[in-house]
C-alpha cells in the first residue's frame, strides 16, 4: 500500500469505528428505555396479583425494578 491509500483507510476505519459505537450506544439506549417501559406494566400486574401490598405505592415498584434492571445492563457493558 501505498502511504496515501494507508492514510486514507485509517482515516475511513476511525470514521467506521465512530459510526460503530454510536449505533451500539442507540440501540442499547432503545432497548433498556423498551426495558424499562415493560418494568411499568409488570409492576402493575405484580401489585394487581398481590405480589405486593396493596398499600405500597406503585412508583416504589417500578423504581426497584428499573433499578434491578440497571445494575444488570452495567454488568453487560
Amino acid at each position: 500500500m501505498t502511504a496515501i491509500t494507508q492514510t486514507t483507510y485509517n482515516v475511513t476505519c476511525k470514521i467506521c469505528a465512530s459510526i460503530a459505537n454510536a449505533l451500539k450506544e442507540t440501540l442499547r439506549a432503545i432497548i433498556v428505555g423498551r426495558q424499562m417501559s415493560a418494568n411499568v406494566q409488570v409492576a402493575r400486574e405484580l401489585q394487581q396479583l398481590g405480589f405486593y401490598g396493596r398499600d405500597q405505592d406503585l412508583r416504589h415498584i417500578i423504581m426497584q425494578l428499573n433499578d434491578k434492571t440497571a445494575k444488570e445492563y452495567e454488568k453487560r457493558s
